[in-house]
Parts: C-alpha cells; structure tokens; sequence
C-alpha cells in the first residue's frame, strides 16, 4: 500500500521546519498546519461515507476514524475542532451498528465535546441522530442543557470554542479590527 501522510509525518516536518534557520518558516509551519488539518478532517470524512462498503471495510473504516481522530487529539501541533468531532460522529452513526456500545461511544464523544467547548451544528445533527431522545435529553440535562422540539439550550461553555462563519461575523461587527503595526507592545517584542 501507498504511504500516506499523517499527523505524525505532519508534525515532524513541521518540527524539521521550526528547527530550521530558512526564513520564512513559521509561514511554512502554518501551511503545513493547514494542510494536515485539512487532512486529518478528508480522512475521517472519507471514513464516515464508507457506509455502503461490506461490513468488514465498514468496521476497518470505524477504526480508521477513531485511530485518527486520536491522533489528532494527542498531537503537539493541533487539536480537534467542532467539525472533526461532528466527522467522528458521523463515522459512528454510518459505520457502527445501532447497540449499547455505540450508544456508549456517542455519549464519551459527547461529554468531551461538551468539555472541550467544541460543539457545533454538525455534531449536534449527528447526536440527534446517534442516541436516543431519552438518552440524549438526559445527558443534555446532565449538562444544564435541554432540547425541545428540535431546538438546543446549550450552556456557553459547550460553544465557546466553536468557530463558525456566523460567530466570526457577530465578532467582526462587535469590534473594529486593531492595527497591530501601531501597537507599542509590537515594538517591545521587536
């Protein structure tokens, strides 16, 4: 088989890279960032829509999923965002058969999610899809947070580190953007 990069090989460049004394490469660390982002999230994606693969490829594709998602959580270089969880969730529901076990992975997910301040549209259609409503309305109470016909009540801290195009535009509106050449501490730092 072809070797493929990972969050691994991703970071080591990027340690080869910060070790270096080319200029340029803190800009050539962050495009390396990007890309295994980027990665990271079209390998967990493309697992999740392996749903209509035989069982035994389905079951590779769900370890696959969670192995790299893993990686991603253990790196140095980066962390899971509000779409690789949702991603991950995805892959349980196409991937795992409806049981107890699944029922237990979803909920584990959910709580780190929740801990992690990272839970945004995509995982909470993917939850509703996951658990049961009893089950989930129970964990979202467990939380301080209730679903009612369709609609989320969800705690600030289960948000607060979701960055979506709606949140980055509700920011932009609220403050005007600072020019960090005219700030003081810049020239300190220099």
């Amino acid at each position: 088989k072809d070797a493929l990069p990972n969050v691994i090989s991703f970071s080591s460049v990027m340690d080869a890279w910060a070790k270096s004394k080319e200029p340029g490469k803190a800009k050539k660390a962050q495009e390396i960032l990007h890309k295994m982002m980027l990665s990271v999230k079209v390998d967990i994606n493309a697992c999740a829509f392996s749903r209509d693969s035989s069982e035994e490829e389905r079951e590779e594709a769900l370890l696959i999923a969670v192995a790299t998602f893993n990686e991603l959580r253990t790196s140095e270089f980066c962390q899971p965002d509000a779409i690789s969880y949702g991603m991950v969730l995805k892959a349980f529901n196409n991937l795992a058969n409806k049981s107890e076990k699944r029922n237990e992975m979803s909920q584990r997910l959910f709580r780190q999610c929740c801990k992690d301040g990272l839970v945004g549209d995509l995982f909470l259609n993917e939850i509703k899809r996951s658990l049961p409503g009893d089950t989930l309305r129970l964990l979202l109470k467990e939380g301080g947070a209730s679903w009612d016909k369709g609609n989320f009540k969800l705690p600030k801290s289960w948000t607060r580190n979701v960055r979506d195009k709606r949140s980055k535009e509700a920011k932009r509106k609220k403050r005007k953007p600072e020019n960090l050449s005219d700030s003081t501490e810049t020239d300190q730092m220099g």
